[in-house]
């Protein structure tokens, strides 16, 4: 009959408290019940086993076995002269049953020693000669500790970073301090009844019986002491010693298919079961410096069924995590992973710990949030650019990066991280905005040889445009303005960036000394430089259409809010730059977006409707019915009106419109006075002018700029 034990002590954080709960399941499954299963229920391990809970507690009291847990390649291990030998030595004269092949492993490592006259410090052909004897030697029993202390290559050695260096982390030996605890546990008179205790306390979260001082290493960062640890100057390293012994035993569960999984991979600590690369993203504290110096993160899977120790042996052992079709290096690949199912099954979410430096040389796990896995279908879009993020990640870790292209790696990261997180098409949004942002400063430094290094991004699918719309006015600006396309001046993309086009249609940076792109952090000024830049290299072509001509319109609401500046203009910036690296489709008059059609505020500006009438890329079909009739576009226009002229570019526009057969309300003589005639700021000016580059709908221009600034014609009126 099984019986479900609850263990609230054993929880998923710290990384210690984690690893002993696999730890309990992997010895239970191992020594004492192998049809034992366990499971998270919400971040409390439960036990379904056979055993009562007293009887779980003898079992591990009066039979438990340990691994045999040593480490005679490190110096300070209990092996060489100068080391502190009494945990061994206490290992070795004791007669329990229970530390049988823990001595002979002892006794076996000590003739590898004597075998390769190893009396001293090791240098690295000594120490991986020491270990590849090691493996070969050692006891059946001591080889699922060597696995996961460390890997061997046919050339080398990786050190799994959960295990430190290879069972140490700087001067302090896991294996000595396994030892000690076990000799607290097992050998020391009167030691059933204090293990019984410290057990109880472990296994319950409750801390009845005083901690034993001993280390704990990088396992539990509250528990290490140190300055400020306690109301003194510096406390102790305090632990219950089931925990620090679980936590090991725990620990060991990651052996095995480490060395299946690694062969002779060159990424080195990447390529362990769930541990990857540290990043800096999804963790506001984290500093760049303790980025780079991080030794790896780990994320450790919680799942909500039961499972046999084989079961998760197993899941540790595979540690699955892709994104597309390979395997994920960093933080943000992880979290990628979980929220496109590249993970295994039946894992509910994933505990993130980053091995950052600390006091030194020495190192803690530090607990950097968690992640559901939850499929979210829009990140399979994410997936596109991510050989161009790396490689912007790569350029913001060489030596020649500012500190401005750092920051916006790390904030492209961090918006990764969160949308994969919690979803959310505002959440996409930002990611969107981020890949923008990037995309930009690269192309500033396009002046120099670091963009050597990374190309322009491009091809990405035009489904970011309904997957990640926010509904804010930017979303819909940057669109409209980023689908400009024209025969004769080509995507806007090409005004926008120093960029040219290869033979097989990719991009690449243009030569440096190109002028013919175009920023500005006013989203205003940069449409209105655009549409100037386009009208002058198309000032030759006979054709009298405005190259303004888009796939998705933009709404005269969503055009006055541009002209009245109330629109976030860093927002509009980076989504124009990033929408822009869209695949829009060439050959399609159909977009598979569209925003909302919205009615025009009543109070548009005049200004605008009659300018824009000479900046269209179709001719005017005014009424409907009537034969269309083109306005040729005037370059002048956009200049006079950059320069504040708005008398000027009006009596320009209105010259243009009565050429063309056209007939404007106001009249000719109005605009030959020295007062300014139309109540329009410079800033509203600015926003005419960049409004002008946005493409509208025929219904749009036919209802309300016609209609507005255009005198019907007399044949038309007569009818009526």
């Amino acid at each position: 009959m099984k019986t479900e034990l609850r263990l609230p002590g054993l929880r998923t954080d710290p990384i210690a408290s984690y690893l002993s709960a696999i730890g309990v399941l992997r010895i239970v499954g191992t020594q004492a019940d192998p049809g034992a299963a366990g499971w998270w229920h919400v971040d409390e391990f439960r036990l379904s086993t056979r055993l009562t809970r007293e009887e779980l507690v003898s079992f591990f009291v009066s039979d438990y076995s340990p691994t045999p847990v040593m480490t005679p390649w490190s110096g300070g291990s209990g092996f060489f002269p100068k080391d502190n030998k009494a945990n061994i030595r206490t290992i070795e004269a004791s007669t329990d049953m229970r530390l049988a092949r823990y001595r002979e492993s002892i006794e076996r490592a000590k003739s590898v020693l004597q075998q390769l006259s190893i009396t001293d410090k090791l240098d690295k052909p000594t120490k991986l000669a020491l270990l590849q004897a090691c493996r070969a030697q050692l006891p059946d029993d001591a080889l699922d500790w060597l696995d996961a202390a460390f890997t061997l290559t046919d050339t080398d050695v990786s050190f799994p970073p959960l295990l430190g260096t290879g069972g140490n982390d700087g001067r302090l030996d896991f294996a000595q301090n396994f030892m000690a605890n076990i000799a607290k546990l097992v050998l020391e008179p009167g030691s059933n009844e204090r293990a019984r205790s410290w057990l109880e306390d472990a296994l319950s979260g409750v801390s009845d019986r005083p901690l034993a001082d001993s280390a704990v290493g990088q396992f539990h960062p509250g528990g290490v002491g140190g300055p400020n640890a306690t109301s003194g100057f510096e406390g102790a390293s305090l632990v219950n010693p089931w925990t620090y012994v679980l936590m090991i035993e725990g620990a060991i569960a990651w052996a095995g298919a480490v060395s299946r999984r690694m062969g002779t991979s060159a990424s080195g600590r990447a390529a362990f079961p769930f541990t990857v690369t540290a990043s800096a993203a999804g963790w506001p504290t984290l500093a760049g410096k303790d980025d780079a110096s991080a030794r790896a993160e780990m994320w450790l899977p919680v799942w909500s069924n039961p499972a046999s120790c084989s079961e998760v042996l197993h899941l540790l052992s595979e540690g699955r995590a892709t994104v597309g079709r390979r395997q994920a290096r960093t933080g943000v690949d992880f979290a990628l992973a979980a929220s496109q199912l590249g993970v295994d099954r039946g894992i509910r979410s994933f505990h993130r710990y980053t091995f950052v430096r600390r006091s030194g040389l020495a190192y803690l796990a530090a607990p950097a949030g968690s992640i559901t896995v939850k499929e979210r279908p829009s990140s399979s879009l994410i997936n596109q650019a991510t050989l161009w993020i790396d490689a912007a990640r790569r350029l913001a870790e060489s030596t020649d990066a500012g500190s401005s292209l750092r920051s916006a790696v790390r904030r492209l990261d961090d918006a990764v991280m969160s949308f994969c997180s919690f979803g959310g098409k505002p959440r996409l949004a930002e990611v969107l905005i981020s890949v923008g942002r990037l995309e930009r400063l690269l192309s500033r430094l396009a002046t120099s040889k670091l963009n050597e290094k990374i190309p322009p991004l491009q091809g990405i699918s035009t489904r970011w445009l309904q997957e990640s719309y926010d509904g804010s006015a930017e979303f819909r600006l940057a669109a409209a303005a980023a689908s400009i396309c024209d025969e004769h001046a080509g995507p806007i993309r090409m005004q926008l960036e120093p960029i040219t086009e290869r033979r097989d249609s990719r991009l690449k940076w243009a030569d440096r000394t190109s002028a013919l792109a175009v920023d500005a952090a006013d989203p205003a000024k940069l449409f209105a430089a655009l549409l100037l830049r386009r009208l002058v290299e198309t000032s030759g072509v006979s054709s009298a259409a405005c190259p303004t001509s888009g796939l998705v319109n933009a709404t005269l609401g969503d055009i006055d809010r541009l002209i009245r500046g109330s629109v976030d203009s860093q927002r509009l910036t980076h989504l124009f730059w990033a929408m822009c690296t869209l695949a829009w489709p060439k050959a399609s008059p159909t977009c598979p977006w569209r925003s909302e059609y919205g009615e025009p505020p009543p109070d548009i500006s005049r200004v605008y409707c009659m300018l824009k009438l000479t900046m269209l890329p179709r001719p005017i079909e005014w009424p409907k019915g009537s034969k269309p009739i083109p306005v040729r576009a005037e370059t002048a226009i956009v200049a006079r009106l950059r320069g504040g002229g708005i008398n000027s570019a009006v009596s320009l526009a209105g010259r243009r419109l009565r050429a063309s057969g056209f007939s404007p309300m106001m009249p000719e003589d109005m605009l030959s006075r020295d007062a300014m005639v139309f109540p329009v700021s410079d800033r509203q000016a600015r926003g005419i002018a960049g409004a002008l580059l946005l493409p509208i709908s025929e219904k749009d221009v036919r209802q309300y700029l016609c209609e507005f600034v255009l005198h019907r014609p007399a044949s038309q009126v007569a009818n009526q």
